[in-house]
């Protein structure tokens, strides 16, 4: 499996949840380098939610959901069934410290976790990133 095959499952979650406007692998803004994994937002783009999905290695995967709550107005750590459950059992008091939720992925996608809205999350580098969202979709 790869990550990319998380996204899809995570995307129909963020339908599910009204976000109309889905996309993976989004740039933070144009030319950005840095991708988000998903980001799903609504037609007129409150809230905006982002996704880092991996298969594993949770402290890098954590540093990188951390950085999008500056983007994001919730943000949310995915990973594969088994992965995730573990994650959520040893490090619950990170995630909850930080308001990153947690999303487990098999065939659909479950909350595990939810996710508190971002206190830190920068007006203008939000609105550049539902800009670049909206371009792709």
């Amino acid at each position: 499996m790869m990550e990319c095959d998380l996204y899809k499952p995570i995307g129909d979650f963020l339908r599910s949840r009204g976000n109309d406007l889905v996309a993976f692998e989004v740039p933070q803004r144009h030319g950005s380098p840095r991708r988000i994994d998903v980001v799903g937002t609504t037609q007129d783009g409150e809230p905006m939610v982002s996704v880092e999905a991996k298969l594993g290695h949770f402290n890098r995967a954590f540093e990188q959901a951390a950085q999008r709550l500056f983007v994001s107005d919730y943000v949310y750590l995915s990973f594969q069934e088994e992965y995730a459950h573990r994650a959520l059992s040893l490090r619950r008091h990170d995630l909850c410290a930080s308001g990153i939720g947690l999303i487990s992925v098999n065939e659909t996608a479950t909350e595990l976790l939810s996710p508190h809205l971002s206190v830190y999350v920068n007006p203008v580098r939000r609105q550049r990133c539902v800009e670049v969202l909206r371009s792709m979709v």
